[in-house]
């Protein structure tokens, strides 16, 4: 008996035909298009109080990217924006020196990617305020600042005045001791607050807080000379070498049974520093020393090592009262405490031509020559005398060579 064929359906007819189609598809090698891969090296740049700076690699093919974000890892995501860009600021809903999540997905006509993998950024932290220079060394300056709420470290850039040499330290407290610096400097300093993030991205703030000029403690002084003003014995200078991150400096007075006597502080940053005592008006030697200081923000002096002891006194006072003789002019000064001996010297113009007449212990003595010359009748004279004190082989000198004039 002769089988009946079974009737085909619809439904098997178009599946027929799309297997069909298919097939012809594979046969004539055309593939169905997918959607953009995912970005990837998605990373912050930069950040300011409610933005994050981001960039991630192009991915081939694609027209335009979606940024998504999110508060936090585990927070549901939304879309922010579009960009054709590959970078771009990306507004965040969050506060100065917060976190947030950003991801990428790359799209084009035929749709949208997957996303790239979620990044933590962060927006920058507030400024740092009331940047204080604490104390210092002869080569280190601490300083200290008011800490941000949203901050977990602090950027410290600093330079020696009058360069451009930047330097660079960090850390996570709200103080620090710069070390390594250079001698007799003043330093200019300019701190920032940071967010640093677990992907070991920083974000700092967009402004720091300064310090200007704060200095190193100056370096102990090789070389005092002391001067006394001839009109006003109260008053002598002192003579140094230059320090620039000087504020001051200090004078201990002691007698010659090294007694201190005083110690006087005057404010001064050049090398010649007037200081005023009523101790300078006496007939007598001094043992002087003389450091410098720098001072702190709050004022606090940071002293240097003191020099080496000098010996010092005022210039011998002469008796106006003087005696012409046949030979000469007789003359007499107050002898000065603990002198080893006076020196006389002579000159025929006030200003220049000095030269040595004699030396001696005693308190007077009669004025002879000018030079190899004898005294010229009718002639106006110049002269001065120092005090002279002599201490394990060196010679110390009164500090002054105001000159008299005599007539013989």
């Amino acid at each position: 008996m002769k089988m009946k064929e079974k009737k085909a359906s619809a439904f098997s007819r178009v599946v027929l035909t799309l297997a069909a189609v298919f097939t012809l598809a594979i046969a004539s090698g055309v593939t169905a298009k997918a959607a953009p891969a995912a970005p990837t090296g998605l990373k912050q740049v930069d950040g300011e109080t409610s933005a994050a700076y981001v960039q991630w690699n192009a991915v081939a093919g694609a027209t335009e990217y979606h940024l998504y974000g999110k508060a936090s890892a585990s927070a549901t995501a939304t879309e922010l924006g579009k960009t054709t860009q590959t970078d771009g600021k990306v507004d965040l809903p969050v506060g100065s020196g917060a976190t947030y999540w950003i991801a990428v997905a790359a799209a084009d006509a035929t749709g949208t990617g997957t996303l790239s993998q979620w990044l933590e950024v962060a927006s920058a932290p507030g400024a740092t305020t009331s940047v204080e220079h604490t104390k210092s060394t002869g080569t280190s300056i601490t300083l200290q600042w008011g800490a941000v709420s949203e901050a977990n470290i602090y950027e410290i850039q600093y330079y020696k005045v009058g360069t451009q040499n930047v330097k660079v330290a960090t850390t996570t407290d709200t103080t620090a001791t710069l070390k390594g610096l250079s001698k007799n400097a003043e330093y200019d300093v300019l701190v920032f607050a940071g967010k640093k993030l677990s992907n070991g991205y920083t974000q700092w703030a967009q402004y720091g807080c300064s310090g200007n000029d704060v200095p190193v403690v100056p370096q102990k002084f090789t070389s005092v000379k002391v001067t006394y003003d001839g009109k006003l014995m109260t008053r002598v200078k002192f003579t140094t070498n230059k320090r620039t991150s000087q504020d001051g400096i200090q004078v201990e007075v002691r007698n010659l049974k090294n007694k201190k006597l005083k110690t006087l502080t005057v404010s001064g940053s050049g090398n010649q520093n007037i200081v005023s005592s009523s101790l300078f008006q006496k007939n007598t030697f001094y043992k002087i020393r003389v450091r410098s200081y720098c001072k702190t923000s709050t004022g606090k002096k940071c002293y240097s090592a003191w020099s080496a002891y000098t010996y010092t006194s005022r210039q011998p006072k002469m008796n106006p009262a003087y005696t012409r003789t046949a030979d000469g002019v007789k003359i007499k000064w107050k002898k000065i405490s603990g002198a080893t001996r006076y020196v006389i010297y002579v000159s025929d113009n006030l200003y220049s031509g000095y030269k040595k007449f004699k030396t001696t212990t005693a308190g007077s003595a009669l004025v002879t020559k000018y030079g190899k010359s004898s005294l010229q009748h009718g002639q106006d004279y110049y002269i001065y005398v120092t005090a002279q004190k002599k201490v394990k082989g060196k010679w110390y000198k009164s500090g002054d060579s105001t000159s008299w004039r005599f007539s013989y």
